[in-house]
């Protein structure tokens, strides 16, 4: 089986090298998905699956492509954007460490976090919708049907397959019980996490997805039924999976898509509505989230931010550097038990905000802001010319940046939804593209 496992990764290499743009697109996506980044394919330098089939994709449209990938740069809508973000890492390497390692550390750390959207803008500027709904429809009922087996099972035998595959496994981040644990008989919450490294990186990648095919039904592109069929596995793996912050970003950012075509009357009158009838389902979750012991809680968030305000102290501008709470306070051996004990009350600062000003600081915080906000107004301005398009990605943009305020980076939940923010927008600029040169045409005769 772990042969198996291994053909599979070199099968998702073959088909974002030769395979058609929507093949690519799906190669990286599984890329991410399949093989969580606390697992090494290559040891010197430490290379995971997908950096290898990232830089697989970069290399081919480099060398055989690059007319047409040069021209995709110039197509790709939040270049400026992306262009000051990456010299604002430059900035921060060489504020930490100057010219060499940490030049090369800041590199690495830009195309893992960013250049999966680009690869994925790429990927869906060439792609045919139907196609990517014909591959993602399947994709995805297989892949939630894996969690329900998960859960009936308690017993994780698919990451299993995928941990004991790779011949140089990092630290697991669970102890070696806990790649195949399910919940416990005595939790007080479902637990599932099929492929991902951690269910919250499970949530966040299924809250994505709901919001991604949301919008279809309104479109004739796809059966109503098929819609309603996939979002209610999605709604069902998403309940399972335990992550309270996705069921909210899902009610949140659904109820949001529901009242915004409205006028500002009706819009007043349903929050009006929704926070009388809400009042005492906000009390107890208020109450829930206060009890320690219980996910992340009220106090721990407390906790984590005073934390995060005595880490930057001394560095508030340009933070202590790439990694410094992973190699430092949230630190663990290869069992996944914290090294620093004193810090285990800080859990793992399970907020994106916590993180980023600890390590870039604050001229880092600015740079995800911008990046976010960049993507978020492109499609909002967008949203009565492209109306499915540009919904889909003010959605998922929205509601990813307002997970990750909320439960934080972890397993790679941030660089999974830049490839599905990298289709949308792909697709919206595709669309945009064939209106403008039909208006050029008609304008021509």
């Amino acid at each position: 089986m772990g042969t198996i496992i291994l053909l599979v990764f070199f099968a998702l290499l073959l088909l974002v090298i030769y395979g058609s743009p929507e093949l690519q697109f799906f190669a990286l996506l599984g890329g991410l998905v399949l093989f969580p980044d606390n697992l090494i394919l290559l040891q010197h330098p430490t290379l995971t699956p997908y950096q290898i089939i990232l830089a697989g994709f970069f290399i081919t449209e480099v060398i055989n492509f690059f007319d047409r990938f040069k021209k995709s740069l110039f197509t790709f809508p939040i270049k400026i954007s992306f262009l000051i973000v990456f010299i604002v890492i430059l900035v921060l390497s060489y504020k930490h460490g100057g010219i060499g390692y940490s030049t090369y550390e800041a590199l690495r750390f830009f195309m893992d976090k960013y250049c999966g959207l680009l690869a994925a803008f790429i990927c869906a500027y060439r792609c045919g919708e139907k196609k990517v709904l014909t591959l993602f429809i399947p994709i995805l009922t297989i892949f939630c049907v894996c969690g329900l087996i998960e859960f009936l099972l308690n017993h994780n035998y698919l990451r299993a397959l995928i941990y004991y595959a790779f011949p140089t496994p990092k630290d697991i981040g669970f102890g070696p019980e806990g790649i195949t644990q399910g919940f416990e008989s005595g939790s007080w919450r479902y637990r599932i996490s099929i492929t991902t490294k951690h269910p919250t990186a499970l949530g966040n990648l299924l809250t994505v997805c709901f919001l991604f095919f949301l919008p279809y039904l309104k479109s004739e592109l796809i059966k109503k039924n098929y819609v309603w069929g996939i979002l209610g596995l999605i709604l069902v793996t998403t309940f399972i999976s335990g992550s309270r912050t996705a069921l909210a970003c899902i009610f949140v950012f659904t109820l949001w898509y529901i009242i915004i075509p409205h006028h500002l009357s009706f819009k007043i009158i349903f929050l009006a509505l929704l926070l009388f009838a809400g009042e005492h389902f906000l009390t107890s979750a208020v109450e829930d989230f206060s009890k320690r012991g219980q996910g992340s809680s009220i106090a721990l968030r407390q906790d984590q931010l005073l934390f995060s305000i005595a880490s930057i102290a001394n560095e508030p501008i340009f933070g202590n550097g790439f990694y410094y709470t992973q190699r430092t306070a949230l630190a663990t051996d290869n069992d996944g038990k914290l090294l620093y004990e004193n810090k285990s009350e800080v859990g793992g600062l399970e907020s994106i905000v916590f993180r980023v000003l600890i390590d870039q600081g604050i001229i880092g915080m600015f740079a995800v802001i911008l990046i976010y906000m960049s993507i978020f107004f492109y499609f909002f301005v967008r949203r009565k010319r492209i109306p499915l398009y540009a919904t889909q990605g003010y959605l998922i943009t929205g509601a990813t940046f307002f997970f990750l305020i909320l439960s934080g980076e972890i397993g790679k939940n941030a660089e999974m939804c830049f490839i599905i923010i990298g289709l949308t927008m792909g697709l919206c600029s595709q669309k945009e593209t064939c209106e403008e040169d039909n208006n050029v045409l008609a304008n021509a005769k």
